[in-house]
């Protein structure tokens, strides 16, 4: 039963990435940003910074 549970949860968050709905997927969403987030602000602060540089 256990594991039938853990299948129905990976595929629940599966759904959710490919097409986010309702209060799921706004949770998602907001998981998503958070932990990229962090990735993202990384690879910024990785950017040189030089006069010929433009991040948009």
């Amino acid at each position: 039963m256990k594991k039938r549970n853990e299948d129905n949860e990976a595929k629940e968050i599966v759904r959710q990435l490919s097409c986010p709905e309702g209060e799921a997927g706004t949770e998602m969403g907001k998981r998503m940003d958070s932990t990229n987030a962090k990735m993202i602000r990384a690879s910024i602060d990785l950017i040189p910074e030089e006069n010929s540089n433009n991040l948009l």
